[in-house]
C-alpha cells in the first residue's frame, strides 16, 4: 500500500512518504481507518491509518454514493478550528456537488449542536462535520450525520462503510464548487431553543467561561451575556497552546478558568471542547471542586425533575453511566432507558418514543436537554448549569451541596473512568486480548457477566460488564482514541472503588507483559 501512494500522491506528499522510517511507515499503513463511536479520526498525517485528505474524499465519496442511492439531496457541511478543518470542508462540498449533492455550509467554524439542529431545521438530509472533538491537537476526523440530526448508527454505517471499501484512495477528486453559505436564521433560531430550556428566571451569578480555543466561544455571549470568558482561550487556536488537551474531562484544561475564577470571586467555571459537545465544570466551595461527567448529568437531571412538567416524560442515559440516575428517575415516577455507548443510540431512543424527553446524558460530558437536537449539546448544558447554580445559591446551596443531599438521600455512588492507551499495531493486539480475556473470564466477586456481543435486548457491542455485590465493572475498547476504557461503580461501602480498580489494572497489565512479544 505504500508503494501505492508513493505513485498517486503529490509532489510534496511524496517527499514526505520518502522521507518516512521503517517504524513511521509501519505505523501508518498497518492498518485503516474506520466508524467509531462518533466518525471517523485520527492522527493528522499521510497513510491509510491517519486521517488526511484522501481519506476526506474517500469518506466522503463513500457518504456521498450512499445518500444518491436512497435519493437524498441536501448535506449540511460544518467545520471547527483545528488544523485543514476549513480546506476539508470545502474538499466535502466539492465532492457532494460533484455527484449530484446539494450542500450548504457555515461560514464559520461552528459547534456540531448546531449542525445537527441545522439538519432538522432545514429539513435536510443529513450533515457532516469535520472536527476530532475534544481529542488532541494532532487529529482531524469526521461525524457524519442522518436526516434526523442523530450520528449515523450501524444499520447507516454499514452500507457506507460498504460504499467507502469499494473505492480506492486516489480516484475521489472532484472540481472545486463555490460554498453555498446557510442564512443567518438558523443560528438565531438554534440560539432561541437554547434560551427556551430555561425553567427559572436567572438570578446573576458570577460565573467564568472558557471554550478550550473551539467552536462553544463563537455564541456564549448570545445565550450568557455576564459571562467572564478566558481571553487567553477564546482565540480559535488549533495548536490549543494555552492547554495541555482541550478536553473539558480534564481538570487541567481549567488552569486558566481557575486563575480568573478567584480574581472575579466566580460561583461557576464552565468549559467546552473543540467543537462543544462536551461541558466540564468546576464549583466554588471553599475551593474550587471538579465535577465529573456523572456529578454533571445527576445535578441538571435532578434540577430537571424538580423543576419540568413530568408527565408522560423519559430520561435516557448510556450504559456506562451513573445508576443514580436511576433511582431519581424512580423518585420522580420518570421512566429511565439505557442505550450503548454512544449518543446516537441516545438520538435514536428520542426518535421512536412517543413520550415527552425530559434528559439525556452519557458519563463522558455529554447530555442534551432539548430534542430539537439529536446529538450532546454543550451549550445547552452550559445554560442549564448557569441556572442551576442560580436557583440553588438562591436557596443557599451550592451545587456541591446539591449532589452530597442526593447522596444523603439515595446512597453515594462512587465512580470511576480509567484508560488504559494501546497504541500502534501491538496495540490494536493488546485491545484484543484484553477484550477476549474478560469476555471468556469471571472476575473475583462477580455475581453475573453480560457480554454485549451476545443477546441484551441492546444492539450488540464489544462490551463486557460484570455486576457485583454493590456496584459493577464494564469493559470495551475505545471508539475514539486507541484505548481501552474501565468504567467502575460502586454503591456500597463494602465495595471499595480504588481497590477494584486496582485489581482490574493489575490483570491488564498482565495481559499486556505476557503478549509483548
Amino acid at each position: 500500500m505504500y508503494k501505492e501512494w508513493l505513485k498517486n500522491v503529490s509532489d510534496d506528499d511524496k517527499e514526505t512518504l520518502l522521507n518516512m522510517t521503517e517504524a513511521e511507515i509501519e505505523d501508518s499503513f498497518y492498518s485503516t481507518l474506520s466508524f467509531g463511536t462518533a466518525g471517523i479520526r485520527g492522527e493528522l498525517g499521510l497513510g491509510t491509518n491517519k486521517f488526511n485528505i484522501y481519506q476526506v474524499r474517500r469518506v466522503i465519496h463513500g457518504f456521498g454514493l450512499y445518500l444518491k442511492e436512497n435519493k437524498r439531496k441536501l448535506i449540511i457541511v460544518a467545520y471547527d478550528n483545528r488544523h485543514m478543518s476549513k480546506e476539508f470542508a470545502i474538499e466535502t462540498i466539492s465532492i457532494l456537488e460533484g455527484i449530484g449533492i446539494s450542500t450548504l455550509i457555515f461560514d464559520e467554524m461552528r459547534p456540531t449542536p448546531l449542525l445537527s439542529y441545522a439538519v432538522r431545521y432545514l429539513n435536510a438530509c443529513g450533515g457532516v462535520i469535520i472536527t476530532a472533538s475534544h481529542n488532541p491537537k494532532e487529529y482531524n476526523g469526521i461525524k457524519l450525520y442522518d436526516e434526523i440530526g442523530r450520528q449515523l448508527i450501524p444499520e447507516e454505517i454499514i452500507p457506507v462503510s460498504e460504499r467507502i471499501d469499494e473505492l480506492g484512495y486516489f480516484d475521489n477528486s472532484f472540481d472545486c464548487v463555490s460554498p453555498k453559505i446557510i442564512n443567518k436564521e438558523v443560528e438565531v433560531e438554534y440560539l432561541k431553543m437554547v434560551k427556551s430550556i430555561s425553567l427559572n428566571k436567572v438570578e446573576p451569578i458570577v460565573a467564568v467561561f472558557t471554550p478550550l480555543h473551539g467552536t462553544g466561544g463563537v455564541f456564549i455571549k448570545d445565550i450568557l451575556p455576564n459571562i467572564y470568558l478566558v481571553k487567553e482561550q477564546m482565540k480559535a487556536d488549533p495548536n490549543f497552546s494555552s492547554v495541555y488537551l482541550p478536553n473539558p474531562e480534564d481538570v487541567n484544561a481549567f488552569d486558566l478558568a481557575i486563575k480568573l475564577g478567584k480574581k472575579v470571586n466566580a460561583d461557576i467555571l464552565l468549559a467546552t471542547d473543540p467543537d462543544a459537545d462536551r461541558v466540564g465544570c468546576m464549583i466554588y466551595d471553599n475551593g474550587y471542586h471538579f465535577l465529573n461527567g456523572n456529578e454533571i448529568a445527576i445535578i441538571l437531571l435532578n434540577y430537571i425533575l424538580e423543576n419540568k412538567n413530568l408527565d408522560n416524560g423519559i430520561v435516557y442515559k448510556s450504559i456506562v453511566s451513573s445508576g443514580l440516575g436511576n433511582a431519581i428517575c424512580k423518585k420522580y415516577g420518570v421512566k429511565m432507558e439505557e442505550t450503548l455507548t454512544g449518543f446516537k443510540y441516545i438520538g435514536k431512543k428520542m426518535n421512536e418514543t412517543d413520550k415527552e424527553f425530559l434528559f439525556g446524558y452519557e458519563e463522558s460530558h455529554g447530555c442534551i436537554i432539548s430534542d430539537s437536537v439529536r446529538d450532546k449539546d454543550a451549550l445547552q448544558a452550559t445554560y442549564m448549569l448557569y441556572e442551576a447554580c442560580s436557583y440553588y445559591k438562591l436557596k443557599g446551596l451550592t451545587l456541591l451541596n446539591v449532589l452530597e443531599n442526593l447522596y444523603n438521600e439515595f446512597g453515594r455512588y462512587n465512580n470511576l473512568t480509567v484508560s488504559y492507551t494501546l497504541r500502534g499495531q501491538l496495540g490494536l493486539k493488546h485491545k484484543s486480548m484484553i477484550m477476549d480475556y474478560f469476555r471468556s473470564n469471571m472476575i473475583s466477586g462477580a455475581l453475573r457477566k453480560i457480554d454485549y456481543l451476545n443477546e441484551t435486548g441492546l444492539m450488540k457491542d464489544d462490551i463486557v460488564k460484570f455486576e457485583l455485590d454493590g456496584g459493577s465493572v464494564i469493559i470495551r475498547p475505545s471508539g475514539t482514541e486507541p484505548k481501552i476504557k474501565v468504567y467502575l461503580e460502586s454503591f456500597s461501602d463494602t465495595l471499595k472503588i480504588d481497590k477494584l480498580e486496582e485489581r482490574i489494572s493489575i490483570i491488564i497489565e498482565n495481559i499486556k507483559g505476557e503478549n509483548d512479544e
